[in-house]
């Protein structure tokens, strides 16, 4: 069995960023994972993702490379298929990992980030966000997972948590297990998604829920034989 891992903040350096295969109706979700991506190089944070070059994935690690940024895509080899023809070869500063599952894709996300990050997408996106959410509900990892809620994106998740916490299904003390980063009440060109996102994992970190963490994919076997993992 592997040993737990204690993975101590903020290394590795790294945040996956959760978003759609396609860009939305609203421009507002495009400029909102461009400064997402302008944030993380400023942060000198590598930015994982699920490797596509189509959406939102493609714009936010297009931007991040444009920018003299570190990518590292992950995509399963079934996807490839749907990225060719118009698939390029890797840029400089760009990894690409071929896996063979979607549950290999998410280990290995949740290996090389200490946060996630869920721009607006789809079912996909939505299953993503809800596993990390679970992992850390669960003892697998104890990483901020946050949402950016643009436009009120995620204004309905948000409701369906507070009412599974008052139904009795999510205990009050898992709420921020998942975060919600709202915009301003008015429109306010100074405001920046990638930096309030960034400000979001850096206040979970500083409440003490950060710090040396450990890490175990191995959860089952640990409970099993009265190791805490969290």
């Amino acid at each position: 069995m592997a040993p737990t891992c204690f993975l101590p903040y903020p290394k590795p350096n790294a945040i996956t960023v959760f978003c759609g295969s396609c860009l939305g109706d609203d421009p507002i979700y495009g400029e909102a994972a461009d400064q997402l991506a302008c944030a993380f190089v400023r942060r000198d944070a590598t930015l994982v993702y699920g490797g596509g070059t189509k959406g939102l994935m493609g714009r936010v690690s297009s931007r991040a490379l444009d920018e003299g940024g570190r990518v590292h895509g992950i995509i399963p080899a079934a996807f490839l298929a749907q990225e060719a023809p118009d698939r390029a070869g890797t840029r400089p500063n760009e990894q690409e990992t071929i896996v063979r599952s979607m549950h290999e894709r998410k280990k290995m996300m949740a290996d090389l980030s200490y946060a996630f990050i869920g721009l607006p997408g789809g079912y996909g996106t939505l299953e993503e966000v809800a596993e990390m959410t679970t992992w850390s509900q669960i003892g697998v990892h104890l990483k901020p997972v946050v949402l950016l809620n643009i436009n009120g994106f995620y204004s309905s998740l948000r409701e369906f948590i507070n009412n599974s916490i008052a139904a009795g299904y999510i205990s009050e003390s898992h709420r921020n297990f998942l975060l919600t980063v709202d915009g301003p009440a008015s429109k306010d060109a100074s405001f920046d998604w990638g930096e309030a996102a960034l400000r979001a994992i850096d206040d979970w970190e500083a409440k003490g829920a950060g710090g040396a963490v450990p890490y175990s994919f191995e959860w089952s076997e640990d409970r099993r034989k009265g190791r805490a993992v969290l």
